[in-house]
């Protein structure tokens, strides 16, 4: 057992409602049954993340949060492809469309929150940032990635979702997580 504190990352997500949420945890139980893949367990809210962030200031992020969504009116969102990021770890996800609403809504809210965060991810940044919704992460390896290829590659991936919330989790989780529905 390790006596270094365990480093929590913090996202601010929308998280997906029904149907999606429900189809997004199908798809998890599905290449857990058939790959193996448990690690996206480990934070199990289906979502896609705007921006993430070591550390923040809760109370001047909690009323950002507020005051983007009363002003916020919901959109459409649009999953487009299956994609891979690759690398040590790579990364099986769902692709968003980089349409207007998205990226204007994206860079309101990095506009808005980046003062009070510390340690943002800038993959997250607007220049670079890659909107998904992540189907496996943290144990995908040579050896499953074919399984997960096989099992989602000759799908149609093209769902559109509203997005009419923002808020913020925690992996692992803090006890604070918070989300605020548009327009209210």
């Amino acid at each position: 057992m390790s006596d270094q504190p365990q480093t929590v990352l913090h996202a601010i997500v929308t998280a997906l409602t029904e149907p999606h949420d429900a189809e997004v945890i199908r798809l998890w139980k599905e290449l857990k049954q058939t790959c193996g893949l448990q690690g996206i367990w480990e934070m199990p809210v289906p979502h896609f993340s705007y921006m993430g962030m070591l550390g923040y200031d809760a109370a001047a992020v909690e009323q950002e949060l507020r005051e983007i969504a009363a002003q916020a009116h919901p959109f459409t969102a649009r999953v487009s492809s299956l994609g891979i990021f690759t690398g040590e770890d790579p990364v099986v996800y769902l692709a968003l469309v980089k349409d207007e609403a998205l990226l204007r809504f994206h860079q309101l809210v990095w506009q808005r929150l980046e003062p009070h965060l510390s340690t943002p991810n800038l993959y997250y940044a607007p220049p670079v940032w890659v909107p998904h919704i992540t189907l496996a992460i943290g144990d995908v390896t040579q050896a499953n990635l074919a399984c997960v290829i096989e099992q989602l590659a000759f799908r149609p991936w093209y769902w559109e979702f509203p997005v009419d919330r923002i808020g913020l989790i925690s992996h692992p989780s803090t006890g604070k997580e918070m989300s605020f529905v548009f327009g209210g």
